[in-house]
């Protein structure tokens, strides 16, 4: 590309028109894509969108990997994306007298792992899908397995560089913006959003500081069935109960000896056929000691485990599809399952085995923190739409295998950090829940199919809101903490008809911070570039 002036326009195919969630598809026939490479591309890109009186605020969006769970940048009204796939480099680099390494943004989670990891014997606590792009996934606050042990990614940045402008000025990039240039904007991304600020295109880390590799993960998965044998019913809600109350009670402790230990729990839909959690058990040798003794009081635990397991109820032997994140479409075939009760990875190998995405479908997803234990009436709402039989509006029963909860283990390392220090509140958790829905159409592209998309959606917003009756169908009361804005829902809130107002939603994302947020948004992002309709410049 030209280092000024208009930058080149290329068609958009129809893979540029969708991302992973296939519910949202940009139909402008006028679709503009911008495929930068390097930051001088992207400040070229947003001018000449900034010179195309055509295109408004609101209508040009950004992409990275593509994994947004609205359709913030997949929609009619999106006339031009500037993809940052093309931002792959990395490198080292001095921010201040301060060693760093730097990633570009078009570099995803399994990109970062292993460079990291092979050059630098080093790693960045995020996610699990491979295909996630950095660019959103570490702004808005990414983790992982890792976070118990190691923390948030943003607890690790110590610059960035980011495009910032407007009709008056133009784009101009500020290069490793930091504590000490343009603080309150460093601050404000570590957390704030994609989006929400400008077009972020590297990312640079403290080298001193950032965690070194794993040696190895420790994977162990129990799950049970959920009808009775020689039954059509399920298991009792005291059974159910029993079961993930043993998963709070194992994988929810924040004594610091439990911080390697990363716990999820899947409680899938009934019609899955079976429910159940899988442990992830770091292993540094710099932190945890002598291999073989840490392995042998290990196994020793996971065999305690897995007798305490089958106490609560018969253990399956069936395989067990985890529909969540991260996406492990057999079990069994990782060795996974109670007969031999836990199986060990060297580091990298691992993070590959939890690396999938699994199929891009279509879905709907909501988010809540905890910073207590599901109470009882949490437990029986749950319970009652796990096992509900969900019927479509044309009076045709649904088949919800790919719907389930997902309780993260949270806290740790993540909960040192003071709940102002960086964008993200939440920092008492001790579970990060995922609630989600998946259907598949055998319709192209840009199409879906309304019964089965009211019947997954209208399931997963009810049982939601039977869990927080008690704080008026949202995770805004006692015990609880708010939501992720990664895990974006505009059913908490939005500018779009028929949602409560914006200030509920991002109240829950961003708590005591969102005054400060707004003030930075309106500061940086004046003519609210890239805005959706959860966008922070909506109230700015």
């Amino acid at each position: 590309m030209s280092n000024s002036g208009d930058a080149p326009i290329i068609p958009a195919s129809v893979s540029d028109r969708q991302g992973f969630n296939k519910r949202w598809y940009a139909s402008n026939d006028q679709l503009q894509i911008y495929r930068p490479t390097a930051g001088i591309d992207v400040v070229d890109a947003f001018n000449t969108v900034l010179r195309d009186k055509t295109i408004e605020p609101g209508q040009c969006q950004i992409t990275c990997g593509r994994h947004c769970y609205e359709g913030f940048v997949y929609n009619p009204s999106t006339k031009a994306v500037i993809d940052l796939t093309g931002l792959k480099s990395y490198g080292e680099a001095t921010v201040g007298s301060i060693p760093s390494i730097y990633l570009d943004v078009g570099l995803g989670n399994w990109d970062m792992y292993r460079l990291l990891n092979n050059v630098y014997q080093k790693t960045v606590p995020a996610g699990a899908c491979y295909s996630v792009g950095l660019g959103g996934h570490i702004t808005g606050g990414g983790y992982g397995v890792l976070s118990r042990l190691y923390g948030l990614s943003i607890d690790y940045l110590i610059a960035i560089d980011i495009v910032i402008g407007d009709r008056k000025n133009g784009a101009r990039m500020i290069s490793q913006c930091s504590a000490t240039n343009q603080p309150e904007l460093f601050w404000a991304i570590r957390g704030g959003g994609g989006g929400q600020f400008g077009i972020i295109t590297r990312y640079y880390f403290d080298l001193q500081n950032l965690p070194d590799s794993p040696d190895y993960i420790y994977i162990q998965s129990l799950n049970w069935n959920w009808m009775l044998s020689n039954s059509n019913n399920p298991i009792s809600f005291e059974t159910f109960s029993s079961i993930l109350n043993y998963f709070q009670d194992v994988y929810t402790n924040q004594s610091e000896s439990s911080w390697n230990t990363f716990g999820i729990f899947h409680g899938n839909h009934m019609d899955a056929g079976s429910l159940g959690f899988s442990s992830v058990d770091i292993y540094n040798e710099s932190l945890h000691g002598i291999h073989t003794n840490f392995e042998t009081e290990l196994l020793s635990r996971h065999e305690n485990r897995l007798k305490e397991a089958e106490l609560l109820s018969p253990l399956s032997m069936d395989d067990l599809v985890i529909n969540g994140h991260p996406y492990i479409p057999s079990t069994k075939a990782l060795g996974l399952n109670p007969e031999s009760s836990s199986r060990g990875y060297t580091f990298l190998e691992g993070m590959q085995q939890l690396n999938a995405s699994g199929p891009n479908r279509y879905g709907k997803y909501k988010s809540a923190y905890h910073t207590q234990k599901f109470t009882d009436s949490m437990m029986k709402a749950a319970y009652s739409g796990l096992t509900q039989k969900v019927i479509d509006p044309n009076g045709k029963s649904v088949n919800m295998k790919n719907s389930l909860i997902q309780f993260d283990a949270y806290g740790g390392k993540i909960n040192t950090v003071p709940s102002n220090a960086t964008a993200i509140t939440q920092r008492s958790s001790i579970m990060k829940l995922q609630y989600q829905s998946y259907w598949v159409t055998s319709l192209p592209p840009g199409y879906d199919d309304e019964t089965l998309k009211t019947a997954h959606v209208s399931w997963l917003n009810q049982i939601y809101q039977n869990i927080y009756s008690d704080s008026g169908g949202i995770p805004n009361g006692i015990g609880t903490e708010g939501c992720y804005y990664n895990y974006p829902d505009i059913y908490i809130g939005s500018t779009k008809a028929g949602t409560p107002p914006i200030q509920q939603a991002l109240s829950l994302y961003f708590g005591k911070n969102l005054d400060r947020l707004v003030n930075v948004s309106a500061t940086y992002n004046p003519e609210s570039w890239f805005q959706n309709s959860q966008s922070i410049s909506n109230i700015a």
